[in-house]
């Protein structure tokens, strides 16, 4: 295979389950269904592409914002150190701010 053909079957391969998003339209025409589905098969790709790091949706804390002012977040890479999360279950967490590495709306709303 030459090498240009290899990388574009290599990419088709690695967004594999982001395609899935347009054929959920087929089930739905609801707009919440259809963006809570695109930031979960985002942050898949994102987990294939930051591991061994963790990215999960919630939060992230620290003095300065705890506890009136954290803010949701869609996807955040992280990492359980130097502090784990305070809350994790699944794919949600309240990170610590010195665990997180970046945080960000997927839909465009803005970065942590």
């Amino acid at each position: 295979m030459d090498p240009t053909a290899y990388l574009k079957q290599l990419g088709t391969e690695l967004v594999r389950d982001v395609t899935a998003n347009g054929a959920l339209a087929s089930f739905t025409v609801s707009s919440d269904l259809k963006g809570v589905f695109a930031e979960a098969t985002a942050r898949r790709l994102i987990r294939n592409i930051v591991s061994p790091l963790r990215v999960s949706h919630g939060g992230v804390i620290w003095e300065g914002n705890a506890p009136e002012r954290i803010a949701q977040i869609d996807t955040i890479i992280w990492q359980p150190n130097p502090v784990p999360a305070i809350f994790e279950v699944d794919d949600f967490a309240l990170v610590p701010r010195g665990s997180a590495h970046v945080g960000f709306s997927i839909l465009g709303r803005g970065w942590y």
